[in-house]
């Protein structure tokens, strides 16, 4: 989910433009309008979430996290996949 901090943030071909230089491969929506930032109570950008499979936040994490290969990283990715193994 993508909500715009900045002006130019809010027009989809800038978006459109960052998601292909910076190589991203998964699917990216606009929030322009704050209502899935609202909804989930997000402060600050960037916020991680974790939601589970019938909508509820399991894990928040507020600003940058260190993706690579970190400890922060593979606390996500086991939370991850602990959520997945949920019924």
């Amino acid at each position: 989910m993508h909500t715009p901090e900045l002006a130019y943030e809010h027009e989809a071909a800038n978006v459109a433009g960052a998601i292909k230089d910076k190589g991203i491969t998964f699917p990216v929506v606009q929030d322009n309008d704050y209502k899935t930032w609202n909804a989930f109570g997000v402060r600050a950008w960037p916020t991680t979430l974790l939601i589970d499979k019938r909508g509820r936040i399991r894990d928040r994490w507020e600003g940058e996290l260190n993706w690579q290969n970190s400890g922060e990283y593979h606390d996500v990715e086991k939370r991850i996949e602990a959520l997945r193994q949920e019924r």
